[in-house]
């Protein structure tokens, strides 16, 4: 029912040009409204607390459309019923390219050990940053690893060094 009514509250905003320009960024309680359990396992995460509860920047103050993009385009493309959602879903059959996540995700991520990313052997092996973290759901303690530790995660593409560390 809530879904409907947020539909039906939008709608007029939908169609109109010039409204819908001013309001492309709907914020997360909108995006919540449909999306619960997803906001239950993003707000348990380092991410979700920062981007929900205390944003540092103004793009973390987008909180979910700050990587998944303007809510607007999603629920444009959600009421003309089409295939593309219009929503940056990071999911291997989505529409955009490995650079254009990784290009998200190093909006903010741009320091420290990701400075040298572009040209690095996981750039150049076109992996998006999402190969090896989890940003949705805490799934290790720290870093949003994939996996429960980071040599977990990395031994999901380097079989041959663990095959290596167990024969010593």
């Amino acid at each position: 029912m809530g879904r409907l009514l947020l539909f039906l509250f939008l709608t007029p905003l939908i169609f109109d040009g010039e409204l819908m320009a001013e309001t492309k960024y709907l914020t997360s309680p909108v995006c919540i409204e449909c999306h619960q359990e997803l906001h239950a396992t993003f707000s348990d995460t380092m991410m979700g607390k920062i981007f929900l509860n205390a944003p540092r920047t103004r793009q973390e103050a987008l909180g979910c459309e700050a990587c998944h993009g303007p809510g607007m385009n999603h629920l444009i493309a959600i009421g003309a019923n089409k295939e593309d959602k219009g929503i940056i879903n990071f999911q291997n059959k989505s529409l955009e390219s490995v650079s254009e996540y990784n290009a998200i995700c190093l909006s903010c991520h741009q320091a420290g050990q990701r400075m040298h990313w572009r040209g690095s052997q996981h750039d150049s092996a076109d992996l998006s940053c999402t190969s090896c973290h989890t940003i949705m759901k805490k799934v290790s303690p720290k870093r949003q690893f994939s996996k429960k530790s980071e040599i977990e995660t990395c031994f999901q593409c380097h079989a041959d060094k663990r095959a290596k560390l167990r024969r010593r």
